[in-house]
């Protein structure tokens, strides 16, 4: 990998490769290997089971199947602040002798200036389509000139776990894919050339492959921020909704295997979706976008592919009239029809009181529990703060209540007796959420179940609560109210969202992205930055005391060297700058 892959040389000719979006680039990437395709052996014993899909490009003209075969990619590997990918097929999968697999093989060479400069290499495979392959990634290495190809172990013919002991390292699933994907970030600690296998996960109990043949989706780039985005705001939330529901399933919310559902809202306001970041949560799908009247092609497309049993429209007739819900109807043949209802109110409060009842009726029916007992209390008219809380509301299941800031609306008064709630989490200063809102808060709860997590402005209320949610200062496992610290798990404070504080569509998506986690970490921090440039907030450079912004309380509290995990942000180059992008890319390196 030359010093190029940061960005530092020949940078036209590494963004050309790198600006590729979903595009897959097959013809440049086939001309690096240059290896003769060596056939498979015939196979004299049928499997059991098997499993095949059509060979995808790389295998029917070069072939991968082996390191001799390995792919260079060292000049596709995206620099900072620009991505790349590429689509592969594993097309043969056997769950008996003779255990016959396809792998993928890749091999990139890293310069010691990017070993010196700590560039991370973030490798993802994600399976697309149907779920039926569950990828592993491996990486060997570094090897020298002259040194014997690795030989990997495989795991269904010899006696050894599932994933190769000789690898440098490896991945089998990752914190932001809980389905079929694996997702590693690597920081080379040597010089050399370093070669990536990605094969179906397979174990030596005798129970063959996990799963089987089918197609996925391979990333890598340097640096370890990934940005989500459309042309538009519709084209935004299909985007976020592919990365996390890659394999189109929606089943699997709250352990079970029968909530499939989809959130679709108004894309040209923000209260309902906003507020519809809780049942996102509940249900474990995403939010879609609409227009008030037409059902966008993006959003009908991607409805069609994730095939929900159920869509919650949010709003009332004036949002998503009731032309759309007979539009998404339409969308499927009599028989694969979802169920599709609205949760509405006559108002923006009313609708997220009604948002909040139904989650929590929709959570007791099917989990047979009770949600945690708190909720998010933010400003009804502006949308900045709510935007930052809503990760915590769909990972931690907390409602977010709607209210006007000189008093606390009756209504939020009664959601919050009808489900229970014990503690309140208000977002924002006394300038969006005033002293009388908190005080009859305090009131009906209790002094020390009653937490403000505010700032000067919407970029340090936002890296305010983040740091609430990442168990700051003192590095908690859980967070809440003094009275209730076990509110929810904390997030991983290194694995985060960036989104505009700008405006809102681009990132209406973003909260119940970051809010699909772990059981550990359910939530992961969104933060707000302006449209041109970073937020001081999230990375100071110089414009704050030391140690104030976001980064550097959370850099305070790792404890295995980690500088920046997998990250996201959401939104195209007039939502988010590419130089936010490329800044944070490079604070990911060490």
């Amino acid at each position: 990998m030359p010093a190029a892959l940061s960005g530092e040389t020949n940078m036209g000719t590494f963004r050309c490769l790198g600006r590729v979006g979903l595009a897959v680039v097959l013809a440049a990437a086939l001309l690096h290997g240059g290896t003769v395709c060596l056939a498979r052996p015939a196979r004299s014993v049928q499997p059991a089971w098997a499993q095949a899909a059509v060979p995808d490009a790389y295998e029917a003209l070069l072939g991968d199947d082996a390191p001799s075969l390995a792919r260079d990619i060292t000049v596709l590997v995206a620099p900072y602040g620009s991505d790349y990918l590429e689509a592969h097929t594993l097309d043969r999968a056997d769950s008996a002798p003779p255990f016959a697999t396809d792998e993928d093989w890749f091999q990139l060479s890293v310069a010691a200036g990017d070993v010196a400069s700590g560039v991370p290499l973030l490798f993802q495979a994600v399976a697309s389509g149907e779920p039926n392959v569950v990828p592993v990634i491996e990486v060997y290495g570094p090897f020298g000139l002259g040194d014997p190809l690795p030989v990997p172990h495989d795991p269904l013919t010899q006696p050894a776990p599932a994933i190769d002991s000789m690898a440098t390292a490896f991945a089998l699933g990752g914190d932001w894919f809980d389905h079929e994907g694996a997702s590693l970030l690597f920081r080379p600690t040597e010089s050399g050339r370093y070669y990536v296998r990605v094969r179906p996960y397979g174990d030596d109990s005798g129970s063959g492959y996990r799963a089987g043949a089918g197609e996925y989706t391979f990333r890598v780039k340097a640096g370890s921020m990934v940005r989500l985005a459309g042309s538009d705001r519709y084209e935004t939330a299909v985007a976020i909704s592919r990365e996390r529901f890659a394999d189109a399933m929606l089943d699997g919310a709250l352990g079970l295997d029968n909530l499939s559902t989809a959130v679709v809202a108004s894309g040209q306001n923000y209260p309902d979706a906003l507020a519809g970041s809780f049942l996102a949560g509940v249900v474990n799908g995403p939010i879609l976008l609409t227009r008030a009247s037409t059902l966008p092609t993006v959003t009908a497309d991607e409805l069609r592919r994730l095939a929900p049993d159920r869509v919650i429209v949010l709003g009332g007739a004036g949002a998503v009239s009731d032309d759309v819900l007979a539009q998404i109807s339409a969308l499927f043949p009599a028989a694969e029809k979802p169920t599709v209802t609205r949760s509405a109110g006559p108002d923006r409060i009313d609708t997220a009181v009604q948002i909040a009842a139904d989650g929590a009726a929709l959570y007791a029916s099917e989990s047979g529990g009770t949600l945690p007992g708190g909720c998010i209390i933010a400003n009804a008219r502006n949308f900045p703060d709510a935007l930052s809380a809503s990760s915590a509301a769909a990972g931690g299941l907390l409602p977010i209540l709607l209210t006007d800031a000189d008093a606390l609306d009756q209504r939020v008064e009664g959601a919050m007796t009808s489900l229970g709630v014990r503690d309140a989490i208000i977002v924002g200063g006394t300038g969006v959420v005033s002293s009388a809102v908190e005080n009859r808060l305090a009131s009906l709860l209790g002094d020390d179940h009653v937490v403000r997590l505010a700032g000067e402005d919407r970029y340090e209320t936002s890296a305010t609560f983040a740091a609430w949610l990442a168990g700051m200062p003192a590095g908690t496992t859980t967070v809440g109210t003094p009275d209730t610290p076990d509110l929810m798990p904390a997030a991983r404070a290194l694995d985060f969202g960036v989104a505009t504080g700008g405006n809102f569509p681009d990132a209406l998506a973003a909260g119940p992205s970051c809010g699909r986690g772990t059981v550990s970490h359910p939530a992961a921090p969104l933060l707000l930055t302006p449209p041109t440039s970073t937020s001081a907030w999230i990375l100071n450079a110089g414009q704050l005391p030391s140690g104030s912004s976001y980064l550097e309380r959370a850099w305070a509290l790792s404890s295995d060297g980690e500088v920046i995990g997998e990250s996201y942000i959401f939104g195209g180059s007039s939502a988010v700058s590419d130089s936010t992008w490329i800044a944070l890319d490079q604070a990911s390196g060490s």
